[in-house]
């Protein structure tokens, strides 16, 4: 389920894989379904995602599965971020 948002979010030109403009392979659904069994196994509602990079993970996790989340980034793109927040408010 992870996963397949992170696709959308993808195909939306909404969020990138970063260095490479590739559709995220099975690696990626490997790290997406480990994530959301350790989520499933938590009771929290807000997420602190540390060295947040472009925010990708936090968008994910934001508009689907926590109702609050903190990322952090010591050298943030403005735009990257700015896109980032756009996102999260939709």
């Amino acid at each position: 389920m992870l996963y397949a948002k992170y696709q959308r979010l993808f195909k939306n030109n909404q969020i990138s894989t970063g260095f490479s403009r590739r559709l995220p392979d099975y690696a990626d659904k490997y790290k997406f379904d480990l994530l959301e069994q350790s989520i499933n196994q938590s009771n929290k509602n807000i997420f602190l995602d540390i060295g947040a990079g472009t925010g990708r993970l936090s968008a994910l996790l934001i508009n689907h599965l926590f109702k609050k989340g903190i990322a952090l980034e010591i050298a943030p793109d403005k735009k990257t971020w700015t896109t980032f927040q756009k996102i999260i408010q939709t």
